[in-house]
């Protein structure tokens, strides 16, 4: 069991925070929270903190590589930067180079810690 929670008290940064191994029907309902924050229509960061992450199932993958093709051009158009934690520096390295071959549809960047993410990702908004 697993959980992946999508935390807005530091919007317009938003944390997505996967632990464990997500059930299917956590991972639905996380692309469903995500796709309600992404239609707002909104300027806003994402950071992805995966360091807890135990394993991401096959059916996680495909449907979050699903939902990035899905709102690719809502993603351009609100998602200023994208920021991934991971903890091994092995992990940092494979997704590093997978992104270079398939990247994200923002600016993004891997890190080992969600402080500097968070700071890396609001360092890419616009000023308020």
């Amino acid at each position: 069991m697993g959980a992946t929670r999508i935390l807005t008290e530091h919007w317009p940064v938003v944390l997505h925070v996967s632990e464990g191994n997500p059930t299917d029907a956590e991972v639905d309902a996380y692309i469903q929270e995500a796709t309600a924050i992404l239609v707002r229509g909104e300027p806003h960061a994402v950071v992805m903190d995966a360091s807890a992450l135990t394993e991401a199932s096959p059916y996680s993958r495909a449907r979050k590589k699903a939902w990035l093709a899905e709102h690719e051009s809502l993603l351009r158009k609100h998602c200023v930067a994208t920021a991934v934690v991971l903890k091994s520096p092995v992990l940092r390295f494979i997704s590093s180079m997978v992104m270079l071959v398939v990247p994200f549809p923002t600016p993004y960047r891997v890190f080992d810690s969600a402080e500097d993410a968070i700071t890396w990702a609001r360092s890419h908004l616009p000023p308020t």
